[in-house]
């Protein structure tokens, strides 16, 4: 028998990413007893948005379903209170946000957004939050259009976030020389 939810609501995402947010570059990496910043915990997470078997994420310090060990709690770790307003977690919104962002820059062509990104998110995943930016359908949790992609986040063992200023995904179509410019 599955446990009952502590969670009392899950609510849009805050602007910016929480201090304790395991995408934030600065915490990866870092030593928790309940392993939440290891590559391989993050390589679980994105698996889950990438795909979208887990179409969004909490923030983990605004959920009172995320356990914290006893490890945990004796290092300093806090679980979020029984009904405390649960969050989607920012730094995944970013995440998937700059997908679409890079899907686009390519004029929408899949395989080209998807060469040489194994870690790319997947034709339904990337299809379904972008219709989660687009489209508000009652009932399910809004997604904030004011977050700065340029935010310190990312996934282990991808491509780093590049501004689309800085970043030439196709060859400008005058090019004869057949190299991307920069």
């Amino acid at each position: 028998m599955a446990d009952e939810s502590r969670r009392t609501a899950v609510r849009e995402a805050t602007k910016s990413p929480c201090q304790a947010c395991p995408w934030l570059t600065a915490n990866q990496g870092k030593h928790t007893p309940d392993g939440w910043y290891t590559k391989a915990n993050l390589r679980r997470l994105w698996a889950g948005l990438r795909t979208g078997e887990a179409p969004g994420m909490t923030c983990h310090p605004t959920d009172p379903d995320n356990p914290v060990s006893e490890a945990g709690i004796a290092a300093g770790l806090k679980a979020a209170p029984e009904g405390a307003v649960t969050r989607e977690c920012a730094g995944s919104i970013i995440l998937q946000q700059r997908e679409v962002d890079l899907f686009q820059r390519v004029d929408g062509d899949f395989a080209t957004y998807r060469s040489g990104r194994p870690g790319a998110m997947t034709r339904v995943a990337l299809f379904g939050f972008a219709m989660r930016m687009a489209v508000q359908v009652p009932g399910d949790i809004r997604v904030r259009r004011d977050h700065d992609l340029n935010t310190p986040v990312g996934v282990p063992d991808q491509v780093p976030w590049e501004p689309p200023e800085n970043r030439a995904v196709r060859p400008e179509p005058s090019s004869t020389s057949g190299e991307v410019s920069s």
